[in-house]
């Protein structure tokens, strides 16, 4: 503020009156104003980062003064701009410098504290009507229309934390949607456990449909206890007030939680209450997230087959529903599953659509995530150099929104990660790492997908007679290159689950090795794969 000051106070003493400075400049502009337009452009200033036709609508003030004709003053003269959004829809745009003058006159007429009140108000019904929207085809375009007025949801709520705690909570229905959706997860958990704070006597079926997202996010950033009270809490309400949809909703989710804390069987549980939900009320969005959990839970007990027809389910009802986001999210779930059957052809496509819809949607988490799926993919291509770099990049989108990698997912992810470490010399690792760091978004997708192009066939030389390993061991650690657990490698050979640990403590011994990750770069370089499955 102090340097926007500065500016306002520069210019040549030479120039004429009305651009001696720019404060001037502006004030010009605003005099040439009538005193309807005065109003309108002052009760404009309390947007940030621009706002639509109808916000100006809700918000600014002009009497008599027709909001479309006032609009259109305001660009003539230089003190708003008009774009047009990726969705052909107008947006109008005031420099930080002009808005400043603008809170100033605000404050100045008395009206600051009225027009911010009318703003707050307004961002709190577009927040509940996207909430609202969830489940629906209408949830993407609202989110969309929130998201773009992400600095004004911002500046509404830090003014009704200190004005209205309703006001606050009805921002953040829709607000803790759209920071899980985008994967701002730290942000969106301190922001939502301010709210309830300040929301502590609003009444339970608005504080329920708070509660809920804040416990999406509790358990997003591995709060689990915080998150299983949050969403019991909501759980409870919605049943209470006799609202299916978002109890088998807040159901799901606190099978997250189970499953995020190893409770498997807990999980599976909640997640076919609400496809039972979901069922009754007749809903095939929620059947989808049912079905595509119930896959989650199949591949944390190792059956890779009842989840990829699970998965498949859910892909398919959310493809028929048009549905991106789930559609992003089953395909990368199938490309998981693929690479650990060993198609990494298949799981090379599934994670690049998923890739391509993340994308699309600006889910910065999402893209990381797929980024690491590829990421695998070049690993046992043997493209060492490239898989760091991915991982690198991915690793720095998930820092800068507080996104960790999931812990159900953590296991795969530091076998990929411990095994290219392992196949690298430290100095070379550190190198691609720090290379990848520096990646734009943009920068890190085509690397991932060059990479993970199928390798030329290789030249299998016939094995020699003193081969280190037996062929059961070798099919093992190329199991372990895929990620699989003992238990997962007994299931997929049809053998004990201490027969597999057996060959994995011979593996170790016969090659000198001290981990899982080590075997996994021995068999990486010595080009150990498995016949993919039908």
């Amino acid at each position: 503020m102090d340097d926007q000051s500065r500016l306002l106070r520069g210019g040549p003493r030479d120039a004429p009156q009305r651009h001696q400075s720019l404060q001037a400049a502006i004030s010009w502009s605003y005099e040439l104003l009538t005193p309807d337009e005065r109003r309108l452009f002052r009760s404009l200033a309390v947007f940030r980062g621009g706002f639509a036709l109808e916000s100006a609508e809700a918000v600014g003030s002009g009497d008599t003064l027709d909001i479309l004709d006032g609009l259109t003053s305001l660009v003539d003269k230089s003190l708003l701009r008009r774009v047009t959004a990726p969705d052909r829809s107008a947006r109008f745009l005031m420099l930080e410098t002009i808005r400043e003058y603008g809170v100033e006159q605000l404050a100045a007429a008395g009206e600051l504290d009225d027009a911010k009140t009318r703003h707050a108000g307004h961002l709190a019904s577009l927040s509940e009507q996207a909430e609202e929207a969830l489940g629906t085809a209408e949830e993407e375009g609202w989110l969309h229309r929130l998201w773009r007025d992400t600095e004004n949801l911002r500046s509404a709520i830090d003014w009704s934390l200190r004005s209205s705690g309703h006001t606050s909570a009805r921002l953040a229905c829709g607000l803790g949607w759209l920071f899980y959706l985008h994967g701002h997860l730290t942000e969106g958990r301190a922001r939502l456990g301010q709210i309830l704070q300040a929301a502590s006597n609003v009444d339970d079926y608005l504080r329920a449909r708070v509660v809920l997202p804040a416990g999406v996010l509790a358990w997003s950033v591995g709060e689990w206890d915080q998150a299983r009270t949050w969403l019991e809490q909501s759980l409870e309400l919605f049943r209470l007030h006799g609202d299916a949809r978002r109890e088998a909703m807040a159901t799901a989710f606190v099978g997250h939680v189970a499953r995020s804390t190893g409770e498997f069987e807990e999980a599976s549980k909640r997640y076919q209450t609400a496809l039972s939900i979901y069922r009754g009320l007749g809903n095939d969005w929620g059947i989808a997230w049912a079905l595509f959990d119930l896959g989650l839970a199949a591949r944390d007990r190792g059956n890779d087959d009842e989840a990829l027809a699970l998965h498949e389910q859910s892909l398919a009802l959310f493809r028929k529903q048009g549905y991106r986001w789930g559609t992003a999210w089953a395909l990368w779930n199938l490309g998981v599953l693929a690479h650990r059957r060993g198609d990494d052809v298949r799981a090379r496509d599934r994670f690049a659509e998923s890739l391509a819809l993340y994308r699309g949607l600006d889910d910065r988490r999402g893209i990381a995530q797929s980024l690491e799926g590829l990421a695998a993919v070049i690993f046992v291509a043997g493209r060492l150099r490239e898989a760091a770099r991915v991982l690198s990049a991915a690793d720095a989108l998930r820092a800068g929104l507080g996104a960790p990698v999931a812990l159900s997912d953590r296991r795969e992810y530091d076998r990929t990660l411990e095994g290219v470490k392992a196949s690298m010399a430290v100095d070379e690792f550190e190198r691609e790492w720090t290379s990848g760091r520096s990646l734009e978004a943009d920068e890190a997708i085509q690397l991932a997908l060059d990479a993970a192009q199928p390798p030329p066939p290789r030249l299998r030389l016939r094995q020699k007679p003193r081969d280190p390993l037996t062929s059961r061991e070798r099919q093992v650690a190329a199991l372990i290159v895929r990620g699989l657990s003992n238990r997962e490698i007994a299931t997929k050979l049809s053998i004990a689950e201490r027969t597999a640990i057996s060959h994995v403590e011979h593996i170790m011994n016969k090659l000198g090795l001290h981990s899982r990750a080590q075997i996994a770069a021995w068999a990486v370089r010595h080009g150990l794969d498995l016949p993919t499955e039908s």
